[in-house]
């Protein structure tokens, strides 16, 4: 589930570094059609997909284990939510996204508004996965959920990864409505964009895992011979943490554990019931080994460093690509055009 930051964050950046320029669509009626046919797509393939997982195991001839059929769902979730990634680009570099948000009344004078606008449509890209997956879900693990449940408790693990974006940019709005102009020039510069984010980013890593926590609804693992074996191996490695946290993922079913946090005071750990139990007592210092492995080798903070890296050179080949499309003259037309729309 931790994969979803890197969706939503990457999904903000592209956002965020969009330029809203008119062009391929003239009216609000035919954005709207586009739109509504994008996401038709976006179903059928959703429904195929878990749709060939049930089939394919409905005409297994030999017993597949619950391992297995896990594997096989949760590779297609995660396929399926990159693949709305892809399908949000093109709503947004091609169907002029963010140019008809900035439309609506109100948008253009706090930004956070159509921030949200566009994170609520990638939600309803990822809300069809959960919808087409939930039949796959019930199926498999046999769960009480309701498809409607279902959906919302995945929405509830994705809301607090928003938060510290919110908040940043409800800031910026308030501080551009009470002071000075330049604010607003110094914010839409890339250089303005790219400290704005990786503040975004700072505060998302650091203050992020008790967020988390509570609206994930974990709670401290009961005290067990398995825990006190955890609690053992952490001292001796000498990592330091602040709680070992019970897991309800998807009401704990899903076999898995994580950690969360760079800073040891805001550090969680993480473990689901139906890991716990179908370990043994020894078991679960391997699972917590490969979590250390996680903070030792810093692979949180290369994923922030790499989608900052990603920014900078995204700032730097927009500046090459608009040079390059100024130089021909139906382009440079275009671009004019475009931009005069937006005054």
């Amino acid at each position: 589930m931790f994969s979803n930051i890197i969706y939503l964050i990457i999904v903000v950046v592209l956002f965020q570094l969009n330029v809203p320029v008119g062009g391929l669509i003239s009216s609000p009626a035919a954005f709207f059609i586009f739109l509504l046919l994008l996401w038709l797509i976006f179903a059928l393939f959703c429904r195929y997909g878990f749709s060939r997982i049930l089939g394919s195991y409905a005409r297994s001839d030999t017993p597949v284990s619950q391992g297995q059929l896990s594997t096989a769902f949760q590779r297609m979730t995660a396929r399926l939510s990159i693949l709305s990634i892809v399908f949000f680009a093109i709503l947004l570099y091609l169907l002029n996204l963010k140019y008809w948000l900035l439309k609506v009344p109100g948008f253009t004078a706090l930004s956070i508004l159509p921030g949200l606008a566009a994170i609520t449509v990638f939600l309803v890209f990822l809300a069809t996965v959960w919808y087409f997956g939930y039949e796959t879900y019930r199926r498999f693990f046999r769960g009480p959920l309701t498809r409607w449940g279902y959906i919302t408790s995945q929405v509830k693990l994705n809301v607090p990864i928003i938060f510290p974006w919110a908040l940043i940019t409800l800031c910026y709005d308030i501080l551009s409505l009470l002071t000075w102009p330049s604010l607003r020039r110094i914010y839409e510069s890339a250089t303005g964009q790219f400290l704005f984010f990786t503040l975004f980013l700072i505060l998302l890593v650091i203050f992020l895992p008790p967020l988390i926590k509570y609206f994930w609804g974990c709670s401290p693992l009961p005290e067990s011979e398995k825990r006190e074996r955890i609690e053992d191996f952490f001292k001796a490695q000498e990592f330091r943490y602040r709680e070992i946290l019970r897991w309800p993922l998807l009401e704990g079913r899903i076999m898995t554990a994580g950690v969360m946090g760079l800073v040891p005071r805001f550090r969680y750990i993480l473990i689901t019931d139906s890991l716990l139990e179908v370990l043994s007592v020894e078991e679960p210092k391997a699972v917590m080994g490969h979590e250390i492995g996680h903070i030792h080798y810093k692979h949180l903070l290369f994923y922030i460093l790499f989608v900052l890296g990603y920014m900078a050179i995204s700032f730097g080949l927009f500046d090459i690509t608009f040079s390059l499309m100024a130089l021909q003259p139906w382009l440079y037309e275009l671009l004019k055009t475009a931009g005069s729309d937006l005054k």
